[in-house]
């Protein structure tokens, strides 16, 4: 174990004192220290889309027969521009753009679900 290089020695020694500590019921007080600089960076960033546009081409009337095709592309690009303000809105300043991103997000979701309720949708 003595030929393991020094970095790596630090962590066992680290690890046999906590492994010692543990049996103790100290293991809560131990703490680990690292040396400034030497985490990993974390980068944060917004998400580039809200929700995926759906094609109005790749839908039609399902075998319910409550909806035509028409209704169905209709349907489908409702839910497009819904998402597609919701996502602009949500990149805005104005914190009350915020609420209305919400609100516009929660009609798309309802207007998917009749959409995947009442109309066949091809992936």
């Amino acid at each position: 174990m003595f030929t393991i290089a020094n970095n790596l020695r630090t962590i066992v020694a680290l690890g046999a004192a906590g492994a010692a500590l543990a049996g103790s019921g100290a293991a809560s007080a131990a703490t680990v220290l690292r040396a400034p600089g030497t985490g990993t960076r974390v980068i944060a960033s917004q998400p580039t889309t809200v929700a995926q546009d759906i094609d109005p081409s790749k839908v039609g009337a399902g075998e319910s027969g409550q909806s035509t095709d028409e209704q169905c592309e209709a349907l489908a690009n409702e839910i497009n521009s819904l998402n597609n303000d919701a996502q602009t809105n949500l990149t805005s300043n104005d914190p009350s753009d915020f609420d209305l991103a919400v609100a516009e997000s929660a009609l798309a979701s309802e207007e998917t679900q009749k959409l995947n309720d009442n109309c066949l949708v091809i992936d």
